[in-house]
């Protein structure tokens, strides 16, 4: 059966009311304006009069187009031949109206509805694109809202397959308002072409991939293979949260483009490691690593300086605490020897208040002091007694690196759960003699049983990962306030406890002495420190490597000082000793860079923070 032509016309009409409201307003447009043209035309044609006027076809014209924009202008029409011609134009002009303001209407409705399913293309260059959604999210915008305090409209976009009320109304409800910081949510899927254009993932300054429960690493991968793909291609920076070391380097060859692994649980056991290996120091790695306070900074050094010693460059500077070097290639070299020597291009990393404040002390003012401190050598390391209550993955991390760390004869005993999936440790791992339990962590009688027989210097908390997340907390907190009281009297061994969920830090801290790694919040701030400056990557990688440096805090007699003390003095002492002074530790608590002041009201003598190079084994 062939079409008639109201069939055609009609599908034709179909097809053009399908494209949208654009092409609706055109339509309604032009009909507008063939039946202004129209009427003008049979007016003249006609020579219909307006009123006592004669009437030409501009002056038909403008008599429509008045009558389709206001049907009250008919009201005082004479002659019925206009008359008709005037009911005709006002009715087409009441329908055309009435069309063109639904239309509005619509399309008015529809631009609302894709603004809030997040459709919509963003319009930002310089920004930060965060690829994926998890709960390190808001530690991270938290970050980067104190990271471009200074700043007077930075953006950060977040595209994730949610819903973007959702991601709003969440966002909303834990980052507070700023005038610093815009964030941005789209909806789409961080591994497609199409969704990362609309948030100018070529145009960004960095962009950040999150590691989602639902997609692990192999969602890692396609989001970091799409932005790599996305046309033009730009050399953003990338930081990508994996769990696999193996894949990070497989990836990192096949992008040939800054790529920055955060392999999330190896990052956790080495830090973990550190603490175990120099209880209380959890802090330092805190401090180090999120925006407010001290920070790492690269500064430039004086051209006067270039080829002088370490130690004439740290008594150089005025401000800051200078911790090593970085050449012009980006190698880092923390706590160089004293008498190692600055190249030209070499810029000093310091730990400083903000960027840009390291000052140097002019001519001869920066001379070593006078009157060279006296020598006193470090106490061997004790072979490590560690007390491990629970099991999961990392935890073979953690005793993977301390078995190349601490000295011969160190001995780790570990309660493991019944229930546990996860394998169990081996019965060495280099240097630690490792014994295997099974118990329930959570009853008070197998934990007091089982402390009495492996006495230790030092106790690790692990949270079980082999079950859900309230479940896992759920234990670590019991298992904790057990040991609060099973180890009340007397003086208690450093205990070191693994959370999960950062907010229930707030529901333990502040009443023991216990340091608290929380893997979520650590990962999250060294991967906004990483977005914020890429070139940090090697210095942590120094800080937290087997044979980079770790923090340590001595006391001050090990250096033979006394007060009183002042930065400068503390500085150059600790160089000389081919240390690095970044703080003190008082009763008070952790002090990064202090000032002459703060150091000047001590009261009694502070414990020194210091970094040291690991040594060879």
């Amino acid at each position: 059966m062939t079409p008639s032509r109201r069939d055609r016309f009609g599908y034709w009409l179909d097809n053009q009311f399908s494209r949208g409201t654009t092409t609706l307003i055109r339509i309604l447009g032009i009909s507008a304006l063939l039946l202004i043209l129209v009427a003008g035309l049979v007016l003249w044609i006609g020579d219909v009069a307006v009123g006592n006027d004669e009437t030409g076809f501009i002056e038909g014209v403008w008599t429509s187009l008045l009558r389709t924009l206001d049907p009250g202008t008919m009201g005082d029409d004479q002659g019925w031949t206009f008359r008709a011609v005037s009911l005709v134009v006002t009715l087409g002009g009441i329908l055309i109206l009435s069309t063109l303001i639904g239309v509005l209407s619509s399309g008015i409705t529809e631009r609302l509805e894709e603004l809030n399913r997040g459709r919509s293309t963003v319009v930002e260059s310089g920004h930060t694109v965060i690829l994926g959604w998890s709960p390190k999210l808001f530690t991270l915008l938290e970050e980067l809202v104190v990271a471009n305090d200074n700043q007077s409209d930075a953006c950060v976009v977040i595209l994730a397959d949610r819903d973007k009320a959702s991601m709003d109304a969440d966002i909303a409800a834990r980052i507070p308002a700023t005038r610093s910081l815009r964030v941005v949510c789209r909806t789409g899927t961080p591994s497609s072409l199409a969704d990362l254009g609309r948030v100018a993932v070529s145009e960004a300054g960095s962009v950040v991939v999150l590691r989602t429960a639902e997609h692990g690493d192999a969602g890692v991968v396609r989001a970091v293979l799409a932005v790599e793909a996305r046309p033009p291609r730009a050399e953003v920076p990338i930081v990508a949260e994996l769990a696999d070391h193996k894949r990070a380097e497989v990836l990192q060859a096949a992008c040939g483009h800054p790529v920055l692994p955060v392999i999330s649980e190896e990052w956790i056991g080495r830090i973990t490691s550190e603490v175990c290996r120099n209880p209380g120091l959890a802090a330092v790695y805190a401090d180090l690593l999120d925006f407010d306070g001290e920070e790492i900074y690269f500064e430039p050094i004086p051209q006067g300086l270039t080829g002088c010693s370490w130690g004439e460059l740290v008594a150089s500077v005025r401000d800051g605490c200078p911790i090593g070097l970085v050449g012009p290639s980006g190698d880092a070299r923390l706590v160089p020897p004293s008498a190692s020597r600055v190249a030209e291009g070499d810029h000093v990393i310091v730990v400083a208040t903000d960027d840009g404040e390291t000052r140097f002390h002019p001519g001869s003012d920066a001379s070593p002091l006078s009157t060279p401190p006296a020598t006193a050598s470090a106490a061997p390391e004790p072979p490590l007694a560690l007390t491990v209550l629970g099991w999961n993955a990392m935890g073979r991390r953690v005793l993977e690196t301390l078995g190349h760390q601490v000295p011969p004869e160190s001995q780790v005993h570990v309660l493991v759960d019944p229930n546990s999936t996860c394998p169990n440790p081996p019965g060495s791992l280099g240097n630690l003699s490792i014994a295997v339990t099974t118990g329930d962590t959570t009853d008070p009688v197998t934990l007091a049983r089982y402390l009495g027989s492996a006495p230790s210097d030092r106790i690790l908390l692990l949270a079980p990962t082999d079950t859900d997340l309230d479940s896992a907390e759920s234990r670590v907190l019991l298992t904790l306030l057990e040991l609060r009281m099973l180890l009340s009297e007397g003086t208690p061994p450093p205990v070191i406890v693994e959370l999960l969920d950062e907010q229930d830090t707030a529901l333990v801290s502040g009443v023991g002495h216990e340091e608290f790694i929380v893997g979520e919040r650590l990962t999250a701030l060294l991967m906004a420190q990483l977005a914020e400056n890429p070139g940090l990557v090697r210095i942590f990688d120094e800080l937290l490597g087997a044979h980079g440096a770790d923090p340590v805090a001595i006391p001050l007699v090990q250096l033979g000082m006394s007060r009183p003390l002042s930065p400068r003095h503390l500085r150059i002492t600790c160089a000389d000793h081919d240390l690095a002074f970044i703080g003190v530790r008082t009763a008070s608590g952790l002090h990064l860079n202090p000032s002459e002041a703060l150091l000047a009201g001590l009261r009694d003598d502070p414990e020194l923070v210091v970094l040291r190079r690991v040594p060879s084994t």
